[in-house]
């Protein structure tokens, strides 16, 4: 009986997908506009619906956007909260809030917010890309 049971658990564990628990929503306002999911290498693809727009990768202590293939900017950490940066401009930042949510600031006004893993750098990577 034991063996049964262990053969369902791994099947059960095997149809799961591994990425399912890493996403991270992203919603421009309060309306879901797209997530990052994670990808090999440390990477985090973004999608915009289930399109793929970019990605994002970690360089030392700061993370590089790339929409396609381009990179396009940065994400770097201060403190509590993660700059972003379209070329070499800071446009604005991801800011932690509660539960796992990065509210993403345009400037100085609220565009949207990130929830899940990694929700700071792939906020700025939403902003970056125009997702928020």
């Amino acid at each position: 009986m034991r063996k049964w049971v262990l053969a369902g658990l791994v099947l059960l564990a095997m149809a799961v997908p591994a990425s399912a628990s890493a996403d991270t929503s992203i919603y421009s306002g309060y309306t879901s506009v797209g997530y990052g999911s994670s990808s090999y290498g440390g990477k985090w693809n973004l999608y915009e619906g289930y399109s793929r727009i970019g990605y994002i990768a970690r360089s030392g202590t700061k993370w590089n956007i790339y929409e396609g293939y381009s990179r396009v900017g940065y994400a770097s950490p201060s403190g509590s909260k993660w700059n972003c940066y379209a070329g070499y401009s800071r446009i604005g930042y991801a800011s932690s809030s509660y539960g796992g949510r990065w509210n993403i600031y345009r400037g100085y006004s609220k565009a949207g917010y990130a929830s899940g893993t990694n929700a700071g750098p792939v906020g700025c990577a939403a902003l970056v890309l125009g997702l928020v």
